[in-house]
């Protein structure tokens, strides 16, 4: 099965994570998501393998941009898709789940 990853290259844990899944073969497809974008159906794809929108929404950048972390997923599905800074990363996608990469080794899990 193939193999995604969320990925940013000037993300230092983005970029360890890359070599970590390389070390285990593992060739991801990589989704520069600052670069291509993802939509809004897109984010709630991934919101959904992982369990939940929270799950992939970085808590401390969403607080400093005043965005309320309590609102329905719909709602931080949209925040994202406003402002692609608020997606965590990495994430791992392999068929129907994902995974955050944090730590990184995490990732490993849907090897």
């Amino acid at each position: 099965m193939e193999y995604s990853l969320i990925y940013y290259p000037k993300c230092s844990t983005c970029v360890k994570g890359l070599a970590l899944l390389h070390e285990h073969d593992i060739e991801p497809q990589l989704i520069n998501y600052m670069a291509e974008g993802l939509s809004e159906t897109q984010i709630a794809e991934i919101a959904r393998k992982i369990g939940s929108a929270r799950a992939i929404i970085r808590e401390k950048t969403a607080i400093e941009k005043g965005v309320e972390l309590d609102q329905s997923d719909d709602a931080l599905i949209a925040a994202i898709a406003n402002d692609l800074s608020l997606l965590q990363r990495p994430i791992l996608i392999k068929g129907g789940a994902a995974i955050v990469g944090r730590p990184i080794e995490a990732m490993l899990a849907l090897k």
